[in-house]
């Protein structure tokens, strides 16, 4: 069974990976807005943005997952 300071320490780790996983997103709208100005096809810019908001969605659930772990310890 998990201890809370293992929860804690994933806990740590998701919320690094959200927040690179933002900056992703933040990067690649501007990117697209680039693309978009400039009156390229914005086919590819906005097939990565949406594999980047997939990938911090999924970022997002995983720290629901250890934060319910984590409440679940405290009981």
């Amino acid at each position: 069974m998990p201890d809370l300071e293992m929860e804690l320490r994933h806990l740590r780790d998701a919320e690094r990976l959200i927040f690179n996983a933002e900056m992703c997103v933040t990067l690649q709208e501007m990117h697209l807005a680039r693309v978009s100005a400039r009156g390229d096809d914005p086919k590819k810019a906005e097939f990565t943005l949406r594999l980047y908001e997939q990938t911090l969605a999924a970022f997002y659930q995983q720290r629901e997952s250890i934060l319910s772990s984590i409440r679940s310890l405290h009981r």
